[in-house]
């Protein structure tokens, strides 16, 4: 998940160009608003890598997740999701149910701690391209600084101050 402050247009064409470069096949992106709309918009284009962007609604979304020729299934290796004005409550209500079957959306938090796993680095790639190589831009648009530990962490519900020397301490907090 990547968090960008504003909204920045990209050029597809350029996208397109950058990502053939770094051998990548294709990319579709998927921009999900929470107006209604009447008809889906998209645009695709091919200069040595195919890109396709489409804009939906929640619902028509949802209808897409749900699709019994599990189009949703066959494009998520190649997709990236733009959530607007949304965060990961959203985006984990959005992804429950996918071709019929409940999915639980977990956060972050691999056991290989600071490691690249192959989906962070299709989404570094990805934002390379859309964003032209360009680290300034995706420093600045980057709000992982400006978010609150409990959008990010995911223990951070989960603990309490010591009194004596104000240090976190995490609660262990199971069921039996």
């Amino acid at each position: 998940m990547f968090t960008i402050i504003e909204d920045k247009i990209i050029n597809l064409e350029k996208v397109s160009e950058i990502l053939a470069v770094l051998n990548v096949d294709k990319l579709n992106i998927i921009s999900i608003v929470d107006t209604v709309c009447t008809e889906i918009v998209s645009t695709s284009t091919n200069k040595g890598s195919t890109v396709l962007y489409a804009e939906l609604d929640i619902k028509n979304f949802i209808e897409y997740l749900n699709n019994e020729d599990n189009a949703f299934i066959k494009a998520n290796p190649y997709t990236i999701y733009i959530i607007r004005g949304g965060d990961f409550i959203d985006l984990k209500n959005l992804f429950s149910t996918i071709a019929g079957y409940n999915v639980t959306v977990g956060r972050g938090g691999s056991q290989k701690s600071h490691m690249l796993s192959p989906l962070d680095l299709r989404l570094s790639f990805y934002l390379i391209a859309m964003f032209e190589f360009n680290y300034e831009i995706i420093k600045d648009l980057n709000g992982f600084n400006d978010l609150d530990k409990n959008r990010y962490l995911s223990y951070t519900d989960n603990f309490t101050r010591c009194k004596k020397n104000n240090v976190s301490i995490r609660k262990v907090l199971s069921k039996l």
